[in-house]
């Protein structure tokens, strides 16, 4: 077995005798003696560190004498020693995992401050002879904060926080290297010090050191700490988008780091501080809405905790009883739980009420023209939503074992009135069915010839006994469109899939998806619906009596293609907002029980086929226990193809005595 005598044997034969084959020799002793020590075996860690110590300074003065133009024998010399100094800093990465030899490291830390101080320079971080040293040194950090408290410490304020002027983001920079291995030891790094110890769940017992949990809050309020949540966060989205033709070691890094990151806002879940980093993040300058990026990429992270935590629920079982010991100390985690996702609600609200009121203005004619805040604000409610119906998911799962969580009560929460999460989703569905409302690829063949003969567009008086319904928009449920669905607008037919491209390949057109079938056209003559002005694009008189290149998709029966489908452009510059009706529909859904909502999603639903399951779920929902939906439902009549008059001969619907309700398992089988 290697010793530290032999170690230092062979660096003095380098010394003696600077050749490729004596530090060969070098960097091998070095590297046996550093698997010695993180076996845990006896070593003098004064006379390793004392040694390590003359060693560090020994490279350090010869490294800073290189110069960029040095022939090829220098540079390959430093190379070796770039390479021993690596094995170096790897005995000492493997000694500060000891805990006895934390109290010796703690003596010596001002010599690892000095070498940290000149590798963590710009120049010699993009270096790629000292690329892999500086990845040893960040190893060497996240094994410092594991083995002593007092060590951790010192870590965490001169090198994370930087309250001292050595190495004042020592952190920022270990995370923003070009290295992936170092990126994911810096990340290991920052897990290590908010690391919170788990609860037993049997004997209910909490041994979360408080320096911890205080190092959790130092990351979630102060601005240094923001700082640093705010570059993991940059790191998590560039390993989320790391190119895969760098090979299988690169993408395992990448994903690596994706786990530890997500490792990181579970434990500020845990913590309860989740909801202050959120609202933390939030812009300091510019216009609405006030949500920044880092925002929008915390939410997507807290989304995957979600629903990991949704996988362990569907398959854990209630077993055993709670004592009044354990039920105090889930009551604890209950209330921290609460404290991270609360904040949640506010910015949902926030976001919503901005969206709302941004098309409106459009819709109702007061210029809105850029739409920049719109897409933002669209991003961050996808994610929110996202985040909101995941929380409910698992709430669900809790009260079907008959538990109390945080879940159940952050359920209860979206429930509740005082929060209007159910009014503010069913507002926010129909202004966005105003703003981008669905448009059907079909119409009758009977009004298409009675339309082309006339050359004339005829609208229907809007029902004013349903609320918010802009008549016109939507055919009714047996098939039978209004008038208004010969006004089709110039755009793209139904049946693209999120995110894929139109097939006149129209790259900068907004593309037909779950939200919009067909877009406006940026000029025409105003429509007005119940005082509003909406820009639809008529009809030539050319096209009216020419034929229809038939649909690539099948027709239903009695239909034919709308004119001038898909033969021109889009024009119209407003975002088509992407899956948000299918977003907020999937939330009410899971959520509701008796708030009004039938107008809504009744006319919302009509020609949407990829989000009917959803539609169903939410129906059930506020049909059951709720008198004034099933009324109304009992009222609803399709209207008759020839004569147009409502059948009266169906019974009414059944009362929510015979609508089972769905468990939380039957809702995310739907997805």
């Amino acid at each position: 077995m290697a010793d530290l005598g032999a170690v230092q044997t062979a660096w003095a034969a380098w010394d003696d005798a600077p050749v490729a084959a004596t530090a060969r020799a070098a960097v091998d002793a070095a590297q046996v003696y550093a698997r010695v020590v993180a076996s845990g075996a006896q070593a003098d860690a004064e006379a390793l560190w004392t040694w390590l110590g003359q060693r560090w300074a020994q490279w350090q003065a010869y490294d800073a004498q290189h110069r960029a133009d040095a022939s090829y024998a220098d540079k390959e010399i430093r190379e070796l020693a770039a390479d021993g100094m690596r094995a170096l800093l790897g005995v000492a990465r493997n000694s500060a995992s000891q805990a006895s030899h934390a109290a010796t490291i703690l003596r010596h830390w001002s010599e690892v401050c000095g070498v940290m101080s000149y590798l963590l320079l710009f120049e010699n971080m993009v270096d790629p002879t000292l690329i892999p040293v500086v990845r040893v040194l960040a190893q060497l950090l996240a094994n410092a904060v594991t083995s002593d408290l007092a060590l951790q410490q010192i870590v965490w304020d001169l090198h994370v926080l930087g309250k001292q002027a050595q190495s004042p983001d020592a952190l920022v920079r270990l995370m923003s290297s070009s290295d992936a291995r170092t990126v994911l030891a810096a990340s290991v790094l920052l897990l290590n010090c908010v690391d919170t110890a788990l609860e037993e769940e049997l004997n209910g017992s909490m041994t979360t050191p408080p320096q911890k949990v205080s190092f959790a809050l130092d990351l979630v309020q102060t601005p240094q700490g923001i700082k640093i949540m705010e570059t993991v966060i940059m790191v998590y989205d560039a390993a989320l988008i790391s190119d895969p033709s760098k090979g299988g070691s690169v993408q395992t890094m990448a994903q690596e780091t994706v786990d530890v990151i997500t490792s990181i806002v579970q434990r500020l879940m845990r913590c309860g501080h989740f909801g202050k980093l959120l609202l933390n993040m939030r812009p300091t300058s510019g216009g609405e809405p006030h949500v920044s990026t880092s925002q929008v990429t915390l939410l997507h992270i807290l989304a995957a905790c979600l629903e990991s935590r949704l996988e362990r629920c569907k398959g854990e079982q209630h077993t055993h009883r709670i004592s009044s010991r354990m039920l105090s100390k889930v009551m604890q985690k209950s209330e921290r739980y609460m404290n991270s996702m609360v904040p949640l609600l506010s910015v949902f609200r926030d976001v919503a009420h901005y969206t709302i009121q941004t098309m409106k203005e459009h819709v109702d004619g007061r210029g809105v023209v850029d739409f920049r805040g719109l897409i933002r604000a669209h991003m961050a409610l996808l994610a929110a939503l996202q985040c909101l119906h995941l929380s409910g998911m698992c709430g669900q799962e809790d009260v079907a074992r008959r538990e109390t969580t945080g879940n159940t009560q952050f359920l209860a929460r979206l429930r509740s009135p005082d929060d209007k999460i159910v009014e503010t989703c069913v507002t926010l569905l129909h202004e966005v069915n105003r703003f981008f409302p669905a448009q059907s690829p079909f119409q009758t063949s009977g009004k298409r010839s009675q339309e082309e003969e006339t050359g004339s567009v005829k609208a229907k008086k809007t029902d004013k006994t349903v609320p918010d319904m802009v008549d016109g928009e939507h055919g009714m449920p047996d098939g039978k469109m209004d008038d208004m669905r010969d006004d089709t607008r110039d755009g793209h037919a139904d049946g693209h899939a999120d995110g894929e491209p139109a097939a006149d390949g129209h790259a900068g057109a907004h593309a037909v998806d779950d939200d919009a079938h067909g877009a406006h056209a940026a000029d025409g003559p105003s429509d007005m619906r119940d005082g509003t002005p909406n820009k639809v694009a008529m009809r030539s008189d050319a096209g009216a009596g020419a034929s229809t290149q038939p649909s690539a998709a099948p027709l239903p029966d009695g239909h034919v293609p709308t004119p001038n489908l898909m033969s021109h452009p889009v024009t119209d510059s407003r975002p088509a907002l992407h899956r948000l009706k299918c977003s907020v529909l999937q939330l009410i859904g899971t959520i509701v029980y008796e708030p009004p909502g039938m107008p809504r999603l009744a006319e919302v639903t009509a020609l949407q086929d990829h989000i009917r399951e959803y539609a169903i779920f939410t129906l059930r929902y506020l049909l059951a226990q709720n008198p004034a939906s099933q009324r109304l439902v009992a009222e609803l009549r399709p209207i008759q193809p020839n004569d147009g008059a409502a059948r009266t001969d169906r019974p009414p619907l059944a009362g929510a005595e015979d609508v089972p309700m769905p468990t939380a398992s039957g809702a995310a089988a739907l997805q």
